[in-house]
């Protein structure tokens, strides 16, 4: 829109259905031909290639962003015409393609003890908890999200086992707690104890009991006097990227130690129902291609 629409885009009241028909036209030509994105970039930086992939996942995310503006009536108060928006079609179901467990010997060198003293020397030098992040998924089989948006208390002892407490946002699961090992509560423990120091040098005092329950475990140092905003995922992913390029591993990314969990648990006797409950709901899809990797 930017290089074809009036005003590049930017006054809704200016486009009209021809301007949705020729941004359609140019992502089906780019996905045909193999061309680059205006938009997209890859994990170099490097524009992406136009794929059946990328294309379905702009043309629903778009129509979605469309019509709920038009339900909502911002569509109306944008004065954004209504043929423009219904314009964009339905891409059909996005194809999702699995993501691979790590090979053994990519897993054993992101677990290396000298690797991982790399990733936080080098990538983390303010110690913000990039190690801490990555041991944590790769224990627990979390999401990225469902670590770096930890909050400060997300550990505890019941009955002398140690807990992880964390919202599974994806999936709509709120407060969930799985068991984890003492290695890790004793980490995560001493990451709770950095964030309060931290509190108490920037405040002058320890925090009191609702300041402490609203805690980040991982917090940014941006504009972020209370402690209360988390790191990124953006912020992990470009360390976690950075680590793996100067290990020379290949393209890899952090959500295979998901499934890395998932296969290993499988192999060890573990049911897809014990998976399921631990991972936090598992789709058939995905609970399939981890029995079919076992079975290899």
């Amino acid at each position: 829109m930017e290089v074809d629409a009036p005003s590049g885009g930017h006054d809704p009241s200016a486009l009209r259905v021809e301007h949705m028909t020729r941004f359609i036209t140019d992502q089906r030509h780019r996905e045909q031909n193999s061309l680059p994105s205006l938009v997209m970039k890859g994990l170099t930086g490097e524009p992406s290639t136009v794929t059946q992939v990328t294309r379905t996942d702009v043309f629903n995310g778009v129509r979605k962003l469309l019509r709920d503006a038009l339900e909502h009536g911002t569509a109306e108060r944008l004065a954004l015409d209504r043929e423009f928006i219904i314009a964009m079609p339905y891409a059909g179901n996005e194809t999702l393609r699995a993501r691979r467990p790590f090979p053994d010997e990519v897993a054993r060198a992101l677990a290396d003890a000298d690797n991982l003293t790399r990733l936080a020397e080098t990538h983390d030098p303010d110690d913000l908890g990039l190690r801490d992040v990555w041991e944590t998924i790769v224990v627990t089989g979390r999401r990225v999200n469902e670590v770096v948006k930890l909050r400060w208390d997300c550990i505890g002892r019941y009955g002398g086992l140690a807990m992880f407490w964390h919202d599974q946002t994806k999936v709509g699961n709120y407060d969930v707690a799985i068991r984890i090992p003492d290695r890790l509560y004793d980490l995560l423990a001493e990451r709770q104890r950095k964030t309060l120091d931290r509190f108490v040098a920037r405040h002058g005092r320890r925090p009191t009991n609702s300041e402490r329950a609203r805690l980040a475990l991982f917090a940014t140092r941006v504009r972020n006097p209370a402690g209360t905003t988390a790191l990124s995922y953006t912020w992990f992913n470009r360390g976690f990227r950075d680590w793996v390029n100067e290990l020379d591993l290949g393209q890899l990314v952090p959500h295979q130690a998901r499934h890395t969990l998932a296969t290993n648990l499988l192999r060890a006797g573990a049911s897809l129902t014990h998976i399921r409950r631990y991972l936090g709901q598992v789709s058939d899809r995905m609970a399939e291609h981890y029995v079919h990797l076992t079975r290899k």
